[in-house]
């Protein structure tokens, strides 16, 4: 019998949550949406004083682009920071087999997302783990079911909302080697 992935999903936009929650719903699933709450559960010191930092999620699937929180540690005005690839590091290095970083952003809407547009797409692999980076990879949803993007006849509706195709994003880095 096969098991059920674990995966852990970190987006701080609540549509790009109830979007995970919906498209993913067949796995073990963890979804959170803030920085602080992911660097508690991948393993981080001050937070986290195990030995063995194994977080034990299969996938982590992550936003890009969040407010950094840690205000006591590292003071910020909360606005969006690519901690992203901080914490696919940190999974990276504590477990975790596949690694994403999802972004929202296009090329404009920070210089991290543009140093990164070169290796879209691309996989590397730290520690084992295999990490992948996309941009852009949004599709309209049906606010009520949030599982299936609309169709080409549907995209006229005007109860609509934009948030990331983690499906299929998940199925592609499941297929890279």
């Amino acid at each position: 019998m096969e098991s059920i992935l674990k995966i852990l999903v970190v987006d701080d936009n609540q549509n790009n949550r109830k979007a995970a929650e919906a498209q993913l719903s067949d796995y073990n699933l963890t979804v959170l949406g803030t920085y602080d709450e992911a660097l508690k559960i991948l393993g981080y010191l001050p937070y986290d004083i195990r030995i063995d930092k194994n977080h034990g999620f299969d996938v982590v699937l992550l936003d890009l682009l969040m407010p950094p929180g840690l205000k006591e540690v590292c003071p910020n005005d909360g606005s969006e920071q690519p901690v992203g690839m901080f914490l696919a590091i940190l999974a990276a290095m504590n477990g975790a087999k596949h690694v994403g970083l999802l972004t929202d952003g296009g090329h404009h809407a920070h210089p991290m997302i543009a140093a990164l547009e070169s290796i879209t797409d691309a996989a590397i692999k730290i520690n084992r783990a295999i990490v992948r980076f996309q941009m852009t990879c949004l599709e309209d949803y049906n606010p009520i079911d949030m599982s299936t993007p609309l169709t080409y006849d549907q995209w006229d509706s005007p109860n609509k909302v934009r948030a990331k195709d983690w499906k299929s994003f998940l199925d592609e880095l499941l297929e890279t080697n």
